[in-house]
């Protein structure tokens, strides 16, 4: 999101709003609060996926809460987040300085996904890891981390010439935003732009899909089991459903539907109302406390080994 002091409004679209909600804010105006880095100000695509996709695969409500809230966690720690570790923004202190710049690009292209390298081999590595996450001993924090950065393997990337590309730093994606601030024709918003911005599940529902079923492999889901295929399906039935005319809220509809049945989302955290928000200090809606820079950067380590980051 880029902000025009000659307008006195940011120039991107919030990509999901609310009606009566003024589309060209940006974190309710209050960004040294919240931090939206890619601008989508909307969970449905980390916290109630990875929570109900889990539950689809048999994974028990607990862990399944836990891989939620820490699949949720990088774009709610100002630190953690692609934007702000582009161009330094936050307390990295706790990172040594011959570190820092390694860990700044590392949570921007390994935990956001913006590598700019090959999809499918991150895709596949990152599945991998969570596919075998007793070999590695990974907790839940990581674990929910890493499915993550695999949500963003799928949400940050574009179509060329037929083949399917992951955007890079420093711009990322930010140039198809535009295309929805100016309004394009969707023929416009793909000749001049490049396309709209990938990280809204309603203009890349193919691309969601592919990841919810993804995801559910990942998990350990059984494709032989009809009950567990079932509830996957329904998960991307109701994106679906959410994004015909006219749309739904997309977190509302979301959270209504993880808290149904079959799924039970249990507790009060709801990240998109921001009530019982991401802090450092007081009481945590899972076990805390919340991993450190210096633990993430461990976590960035292990990934980048294994997936053979530069």
């Amino acid at each position: 999101m880029f902000y025009c002091p000659e307008l006195g409004r940011f120039l991107s679209r919030d990509m999901i709003i609310r009606p009566g909600e003024n589309p060209y804010t940006y974190v309710r105006n209050d960004p040294l609060t919240y931090v939206d880095p890619l601008g989508l100000w909307e969970e449905g695509g980390h916290f109630y996926t990875t929570y109900m996709v889990a539950i689809a695969a048999g994974v028990d409500r607990e862990t399944a809460y836990e891989l939620a809230y820490y699949s949720q966690l990088p774009d709610e720690i100002g630190e953690m987040d692609a934007m702000h570790a582009i161009l330094d923004w936050g307390d990295f202190s706790s990172i040594p300085i011959s570190e820092r710049d390694a860990f700044r690009a590392g949570v921007a292209e390994v935990l956001h996904s913006l590598h700019g390298g090959d999809v499918d081999k991150r895709r596949g590595c990152l599945s991998g890891l969570l596919k075998n996450w007793k070999a590695h001993g990974l907790t839940p924090w990581q674990r929910g981390m890493i499915v993550h950065a695999f949500g963003d393997a799928f949400a940050h990337t574009y179509t060329e010439s037929g083949t399917v590309k992951a955007f890079r730093v420093p711009w990322g994606h930010g140039h198809r935003n535009v295309a929805d601030y100016v309004g394009a024709s969707d023929r416009l918003a793909t000749q001049i732009f490049g396309g709209r911005s990938p990280d809204k599940i309603g203009q890349n529902l193919d691309t969601y899909q592919q990841y919810v079923n993804a995801l559910f492999e990942a998990f350990g889901g059984n494709l032989k089991d009809d009950a567990q295929v079932r509830m996957r399906d329904q998960i991307k039935d109701n994106a679906v459903k959410t994004y015909k005319d006219p749309p739904k809220d997309e977190n509302q509809s979301m959270e209504d539907y993880a808290r149904d049945w079959p799924f039970g989302l249990p507790g009060e955290y709801r990240p998109h109302k921001r009530v019982s928000p991401h802090t450092r200090q007081g009481k945590l809606p899972v076990k805390g406390p919340l991993p450190t820079l210096t633990d993430v950067a461990k976590l960035l380590d292990l990934i980048k080994k294994e997936c053979g980051c530069k």
